[in-house]
């Protein structure tokens, strides 16, 4: 935020000063690979069918659940690039779908991952949104929509970016 004050000088005097008028300043960050510098996306999948199978480098992004046949995926970025102090507005990931378009849900991650590590084994032949590998509430959804093809956008709550900047939450 900042503040400023006003006072119109003309030849013959000066008037008062007036305010302070304050404003804030709006700022969007983007948190793209490839943008402006920015590689902080972790993402990958766990696949139940291939459960040593460590899929972080995989350019796929997948989410499907079929009976024995799970596959789960995980989402994170490094923002480090949110100035200190910052107020988040609004958030939104948008993704591309390019078969089926069947909705997911999103749960924010209680336990850490990484990447080039994590498996469906090792994240203990499991994945589930019950309190202990993720929060049991959606915090995010896409509903989905029956043979969509395309890109979809999700909001995402401000209030989850904010405890993630503010250290409330881990950033799982």
């Amino acid at each position: 935020q900042y503040c400023y004050r006003v006072r119109a000088v003309k030849g013959i005097g000066a008037s008062g000063y007036a305010g302070p008028t304050c404003a804030t300043t709006v700022l969007g960050v983007v948190l793209q690979d490839g943008v402006n510098g920015y590689t902080g996306t972790r993402d990958t999948y766990i696949w139940e069918t291939s459960p040593e199978q460590v899929r972080g480098a995989e350019t796929v992004f997948v989410q499907d659940i079929n009976a024995s046949d799970e596959r789960r995926s995980l989402l994170l970025f490094d923002l480090s690039a949110v100035p200190p102090g910052s107020v988040i507005q609004s958030a939104e990931l948008q993704f591309f779908v390019d078969v089926e378009g069947l909705g997911f849900n999103m749960h924010r991650m209680l336990t850490s991952w990484d990447e080039a590590t994590i498996t469906y084994t090792s994240n203990g032949g499991h994945f589930n949104a019950d309190g202990t590998d993720a929060e049991s509430a959606v915090n995010a959804n896409w509903p989905g929509a029956n043979n969509y093809v395309g890109f979809i956008t999700v909001t995402v709550p401000a209030s989850t970016i904010q405890d993630w900047i503010d250290g409330n939450l881990p950033n799982n």
